[in-house]
């Protein structure tokens, strides 16, 4: 049972500012008792309960619906991890606490008991929770309760990914246990640290309603209805944003798409390709979930081209991805990005150790329809030939600028011509 916002009747959720709802202790259980026996009417085979931290204890909800959908649908209370995966990354010795967002964690105080004893521990013993004036700045300027020294984006990666994994392996855990098992592409995305830190809850809850789905055997929800035209994920550069897209996705409107099937999505420079393409991974699902097509074409532009190659290489996307265009991508690397400093244009030069490993043996692995354009005007793909992948079917264009590739009516022919293939 995964909220869908960050609500409960405990005390550590009150106060916080921003983003909690204090729901009534009546109204919290009525939810938690209705959303597994929702699952079991649907007919999901088997419902994993991943209890969090503080004063939450779903045990009775869990005894219920046992007994309530007995030799229909199991229900799973496994061990809390938390406790366990903080002594492998914390410091016990540091006073327990728990954070309200996932880029800082502290510490969480060893876990008493199995999976019938109590939940782990609240958060703080200091704190008067029954305060209705209680300043949560008191205790630290950071949202959390707890020694905030303690705290760190990379000490929650590593919390985050290391809990992630401990409930896909669960999960798998209880499917082999029914004679099912989910795609090894399924697997990598979950297990993927950066999908889950990068778009944490935004996909949690998609991910894991589309495993339970795939793995446990269940009716599951109603999917979508297909669109008329397979879906588009468009793909911008190195510091644009999906406004780059306006014109060619006027021009796919006017060759018969909806807006509905086409998706410019924008992302932040700032940040590695590989992490990017975590982002990606994302968006796939949303849109295959939205749209209910299996699989989708993805256009890309410029640098836009690495991070969803290195998608369809390391996390799966040659599963979910008919045709994929680069128009003007660096992929084999280009001279100018030694004038930047962002992570993702480091990537982008010659030689990178990024490059290095995305161009290692197959550069267009799986089934999917690799096709590239090139244009000799462009002064920022330097060389020309950097555009090119073996395996893909690779256009030379007119003399065109690099920042009009994606714009130009002759080459939106081609890629149309190319992705309706």
């Amino acid at each position: 049972m995964l909220p869908v916002v960050p609500f409960g009747p405990t005390p550590e959720h009150r106060n916080f500012g921003a983003g909690y709802v204090d729901l009534p202790v009546s109204v919290h259980d009525a939810v938690a008792r209705a959303t597994p026996g929702s699952l079991a009417e649907q007919g999901f085979a088997a419902v994993v309960v991943w209890r969090g931290c503080g004063g939450h204890d779903p045990r009775d909800v869990v005894f219920e619906l046992r007994a309530t959908w007995a030799g229909r649908t199991s229900c799973d209370l496994p061990d809390a991890p938390f406790a366990q995966l903080w002594a492998e990354f914390g410091d016990l010795t540091v006073a327990g606490g728990h954070a309200d967002s996932f880029d800082v964690h502290l510490p969480v105080p060893p876990a008493r008991g199995g999976s019938d004893g109590p939940p782990c521990p609240g958060p703080s013993a200091s704190a008067n929770w029954t305060d209705p004036a209680l300043d949560i700045a008191v205790y630290t300027d950071e949202g959390t309760i707890g020694d905030a020294r303690a705290a760190s984006a990379e000490r929650g990666r590593q919390l985050w990914g290391a809990s992630v994994n401990w409930l896909v392996d669960r999960l798998m855990t209880v499917a082999a246990e029914r004679g099912f098992s989910a795609p090894p592409a399924t697997l990598a995305r979950l297990r993927s640290p950066s999908n889950y830190w990068e778009c944490a809850m935004r996909r949690s809850l998609v991910l894991f309603a589309t495993l339970l789905a795939l793995v446990l055997g269940t009716a599951g929800p109603a999917h979508a209805a297909a669109t008329e035209k397979q879906p588009i994920l468009f793909v911008h550069g190195y510091g644009s944003d999906a406004s780059t897209w306006s014109t060619m996705a006027a021009n796919f409107t006017a060759a018969g798409y909806t807006t509905d099937e086409l998706f410019p999505i924008s992302y932040s420079s700032e940040q590695t390709n590989a992490d990017i393409a975590a982002e990606l991974a994302g968006y796939v699902d949303d849109i295959r979930a939205q749209t209910g097509w299996e699989t989708i074409d993805v256009v890309t532009h410029s640098m836009g081209g690495l991070s969803s190659r290195y998608y369809l290489k390391n996390l799966g996307g040659t599963d979910y991805v008919d045709e994929w265009v680069s128009l003007g991508g660096p992929n084999h690397g280009t001279s100018t990005a030694r004038f930047c400093l962002d992570l993702s244009c480091k990537d982008m030069r010659r030689n990178s150790p990024f490059l290095a490993q995305l161009n290692a043996g197959d550069e267009t692995p799986g089934a999917v329809q690799y096709g590239t354009w090139t244009s000799p005007c462009d002064l920022v793909i330097n060389p020309d030939s950097s555009v090119a992948l073996a395996g893909a079917r690779n256009v030379a264009t007119a003399c065109i600028q690099h920042t009009n590739l994606q714009n130009n009516t002759g080459i939106f022919r081609q890629v149309l011509r190319f992705i309706s293939s």
